[in-house]
């Protein structure tokens, strides 16, 4: 504790009272009852899409592409062309979530998108446009493919997950649970800055000396 016998002539010292902060936590056995009681929990199974399977499984009633929450269809015919360039090249795709509303009946919570692109090029709705790295595939759909590349797309998966009728034990309460993993499906991720963006694409030699300049303190001071 400083008092006025520790200054110097001219000091003065002025007390601040800060009041405590406590934190008033729940007992930890209350919290491991409710963790052990399931509350807000999400039963999953996940499951694997052949694409050449995706135009009979959206033709079906099973499975539900525009629930009120969804966005609706808003690619363009270059950004389905490169989700499909993505599957020749065999480039990871995230998986689409789905809920089961009823038994084996689905309703597409996140990835309509991705499954109207693969339906509509199926269907031959759309030409192959603005490809990067098969630029000789532009022009064609899905039906004047040459074979081999045909064959090299029937065999891609499209990824799912599926959540569980049984998440929900009400219609209200799948409501709720359905609101909560949609808002933290399109809410989670934050979109990368232009800088961000070079790192990862472009990462050379000349990209990687303005990262090893920004953390001299000489350079950052000049």
């Amino acid at each position: 504790m400083i008092t006025n016998s520790h200054l110097i002539s001219g000091e003065t010292f002025i007390s601040q009272n800060r009041p405590d902060i406590t934190h008033n936590f729940p007992p930890d056995d209350e919290i491991n009852g409710k963790y052990k009681k399931g509350e807000i929990r999400i039963v999953t199974e996940q499951a694997r899409y052949p694409l050449d399977s995706i135009e009979a499984m959206v033709d079906s009633a099973k499975y539900i592409r525009n629930p009120e929450y969804q966005r609706r269809k808003r690619w363009n015919n270059t950004r389905k062309s490169r989700l499909i360039e993505s599957f020749i090249m065999n480039v990871p795709i995230p998986p689409i979530f789905l809920y089961e509303i009823d038994y084996s009946i689905y309703e597409v919570m996140d990835g309509q998108q991705r499954l109207t692109a693969i339906y509509d090029f199926y269907k031959g709705k759309f030409e192959l446009e603005g490809l990067e790295y098969w630029q000789e595939l532009n022009g064609r759909n899905y039906q004047n493919l040459p074979e081999q590349v045909q064959k090299g797309i029937d065999r891609r998966y499209l990824s799912s997950i599926i959540l569980l009728q049984e998440t929900a034990k009400s219609k209200e309460e799948a409501e709720y649970l359905k609101q909560i993993v949609f808002e933290r499906l399109n809410s989670g991720g934050e979109k990368l800055t232009a800088q961000e963006t070079r790192n990862a694409l472009q990462n050379g030699k000349f990209n990687q000396l303005c990262i090893k300049l920004s953390q001299n303190e000489y350079f950052r001071n000049s």
